[in-house]
């Protein structure tokens, strides 16, 4: 009975010593999450990139075949949805 006891007592501090390493992983993990959080933060000096300009044309003639692109995928998946 006593070494039953010995079994079932070792046991238990063999899983609280893995519930006390499980928390300070969580506790390491949320550290460096709050760390990534605090660096998004933190004033960055401005990109050295120019800024793209395009003409009026050029923008209106992306978002035309964009909208083509759209409708001819759309077009596509009903097609492919009828066959099969």
């Amino acid at each position: 009975m006593l070494v039953g006891h010995w079994l079932a007592c070792g046991r238990a501090e063999e899983r609280a010593d893995e519930l006390i390493r499980k928390r300070q992983e969580k506790k390491s993990l949320r550290k460096m999450l709050q760390g990534l959080m605090v660096y998004g933060l933190v004033d960055r000096p401005k990109s050295q990139m120019s800024v793209l300009e395009m003409t009026k044309w050029t923008g209106i003639l992306l978002v035309i075949l964009s909208w083509i692109a759209v409708l001819t995928s759309t077009g596509r998946w009903f097609v492919v949805s009828i066959i099969t």
